[in-house]
């Protein structure tokens, strides 16, 4: 599937995907909204969204079809950041959202491996948790903590 795949940086055409695809994924796989049967569309995870996609150190990148770079199969959202005690820099991932139908052919993989500070033996973070992200995690080295989006965002 990679060769049938490009991964380029999202542009400001991609946007909405992004932000509908974000919005409407975390609502059906996110467990408050499992638990009370309750959607989470709250207006904090809305500007938490848009602030994360505005944020100068964020990158956003999608998957599309290299012959038609406006047909998107989906995208990864993810922060550099700097732990100056270490030295050293370390991925957070904040969301990766693949259609159903490219599922399952390494598309998660594919865009999680070429955001910018991904390194296959150094362990990352991740921001936001869903009942998918449960099966993606056991494959990567990677720790769930949610205080990075509040440092990263100003709503929280």
């Amino acid at each position: 599937m990679e060769n049938l795949i490009e991964v380029r940086n999202a542009n400001a055409s991609d946007v909405a995907f992004i932000f509908n695809s974000w919005i409407q994924s975390f609502n059906d796989g996110n467990y408050e909204s499992k638990r009370t049967r309750t959607s989470v569309e709250k207006p904090e995870k809305h500007l938490e969204i848009e602030e994360l996609i505005r944020n100068p150190n964020t990158t956003i990148i999608v998957a599309c079809n290299p012959s038609d770079q406006d047909q998107l199969y989906g995208f990864a959202c993810g922060t550099t950041v700097l732990d100056p005690t270490a030295g050293k820099s370390y991925l957070v991932l904040h969301y990766v959202y693949v259609k159903q139908s490219f599922r399952n052919k390494k598309v998660a993989s594919t865009l999680i491996k070429s955001l910018p500070g991904y390194e296959e033996a150094t362990p990352f973070f991740f921001s936001q948790i869903t009942y998918t992200w449960e099966k993606i995690m056991p494959k990567f080295k990677c720790v769930f903590n949610r205080h990075f989006i509040r440092k990263l965002t100003r709503s929280n």
